[in-house]
């Protein structure tokens, strides 16, 4: 895929840290998780693969890398024309958040805050600094609050919430990937094209026919058994309520998205009709299935451009290419 959107790593993340699809009630996880032994491991883990991402995505990239260093836990530095950019980030637990109960707790908070802030700019130079509170935006309501009063008119700060970071912290590398390429490459001619091969199907029916290309252009196979695909389409069901939860609006409630169908998928005999109308399956003589995957060039074409970009378990790639179709179009 071509990029069609020219944005740099730091306006990558910035994107990826601005979904919030999980509820106020979820970020109770946080209660849980270390600053050192959990979330700076994770976000730096996470930074990582954005800029692997991004990098195969653009043959002039050089000189990028996630550290840590003075005032930050994370640290993504890149070069650029005029030399380099860097962005820090300062995160916060649950835990630190709590000890700051009171009022004077509360400015001390602030306090180290800007100190770190102060650092972060004067040695280790960076463009800018964003806080990253991982807490229970419920029980520390006022103290996310008032860190985001706080510094909002500092130019190079931004503060991420506790919805956005739980966001960025759960994201699987499939669906990372997935974002990343969908940030470039949205407009792309091979991405518009291979949407429009599934624009008609059910999410049931394109959940099969992904599943049974990838198998097919991997492995050669070009028939399937009836059994087989009914073992497929046993499958849908779980990955249906993960992308709706993945995908829901803010504003959709948790009920609502966990239920994702609440009839169940639909029947196979419903199914395999959108199947054959694609030309990828066709009934055969024995009771099976034969495959022809090049009945939607677009989304071949799409498979093996991500073969070729993304370096995780190859028994992904069909939710990688799910989450391409199917989100963002």
């Amino acid at each position: 895929m071509f990029i069609t959107h020219e944005l740099t790593p730091v306006e990558l993340v910035a994107e990826l840290l601005s979904l919030r699809a999980y509820s106020d009630e979820a970020t109770y996880e946080f209660r849980e998780l270390r600053h050192n032994k959990d979330l700076c491991p994770r976000f730096a883990e996470q930074v990582d693969r954005v800029l692997d991402a991004y990098k195969r995505h653009r043959s002039d990239v050089h000189d990028i890398q996630g550290v840590r260093d003075s005032g930050c836990d994370v640290m993504l530095t890149y070069g650029t024309a005029d030399g380099r950019y860097s962005l820090g980030m300062q995160i916060k637990s649950y835990v630190e958040l709590e000890a700051a109960k009171g009022k004077k707790a509360g400015v001390s908070l602030l306090q180290l805050l800007k100190s770190q802030y102060a650092e972060a700019l004067n040695k280790a130079s960076v463009d800018e600094w964003w806080i990253v509170l991982c807490t229970s935006s419920i029980e520390h309501q006022d103290k996310v609050r008032m860190i985001c009063a706080e510094f909002k008119e500092f130019e190079k700060v931004k503060v991420i919430e506790p919805r956005q970071a739980l966001s960025f912290y759960r994201m699987s590398p499939v669906d990372l990937a997935s974002r990343v390429s969908m940030l470039l490459c949205s407009d792309d001619y091979v991405l518009r094209e291979a949407r429009s091969e599934v624009g008609s199907l059910t999410l049931c029916a394109c959940f099969m026919l992904v599943h049974l290309m990838c198998r097919s252009l991997r492995s050669g196979e070009r028939s399937i058994s009836e059994g087989a695909l009914m073992d497929l389409h046993s499958e849908f069901g779980p990955f249906a309520s993960a992308f709706i939860l993945d995908n829901r609006s803010e504003n959709e409630e948790d009920d609502d998205c966990e239920e994702g169908h609440e009839d169940g998928p639909p029947a196979i005999h419903d199914v395999v009709p959108e199947l054959e109308q694609t030309g990828v399956v066709q009934m055969d003589d024995a009771q099976g299935y034969n495959l022809q995957p090049e009945a939607v060039p677009s989304i071949c074409a799409l498979y093996f451009d991500q073969v070729l970009r993304y370096e995780g378990n190859r028994d992904e790639l069909p939710e990688l290419l799910l989450r391409l179709l199917l989100t963002g179009g």
